[in-house]
């Protein structure tokens, strides 16, 4: 394995933690005649705990060949092959572009905090591709990825 790092989102953590909080305000106070049900908290601790664990930390890993993208518990992840990557960039993406999985004017967007990011172009199907993978080290990333690709054409 030439590289691997994660990132923990700040930014999804504050937000469950913000919401949980207020929704078990809200569950002990009365709203007029009508109060929550125990059965709609449940489902709510539920979803919330489900998007928690799906999109908490991105990890980031180049290995065998392939760079290997996935959000903690892994359900949520993408491979590419290094023989389909054309180019690599370290890139500042803009605050509105949000974190998490976003569709972005530029390409896809991998981000869980932070603006730095490597932007990726690739070959899929005979078509020009681009993605973004937010990172706190871009320019580590792009050395293991070069590295790895070099590796595969050599």
């Amino acid at each position: 394995m030439t590289y691997q790092k994660s990132q923990f989102s700040y930014i999804i953590s504050i937000s469950v933690a913000i919401i949980s909080i207020f929704m078990v305000t809200v569950y002990y106070l009365e709203l007029g005649d009508k109060r929550i049900t125990s059965e709609w908290m449940v489902n709510y601790f539920i979803t919330i705990a489900v998007i928690f664990l799906l999109f908490y930390r991105l990890k980031v890993k180049v290995q065998n060949k392939t760079l290997k993208i996935y959000y903690e518990i892994g359900l949520i992840h993408f491979t590419f092959k290094m023989d389909e990557i054309t180019k690599v960039e370290s890139i500042k993406t803009p605050w509105y572009y949000g974190y998490g999985i976003r569709l972005t004017p530029d390409g896809w967007l991998y981000n869980a905090h932070g603006s730095q990011a490597l932007e990726i172009k690739y070959m899929y199907k005979g078509k020009n591709k681009s993605v973004m993978i937010g990172t706190p080290e871009p320019e580590e990333l792009k050395k293991a990825l070069l590295r790895d690709i070099n590796n595969t054409t050599t």
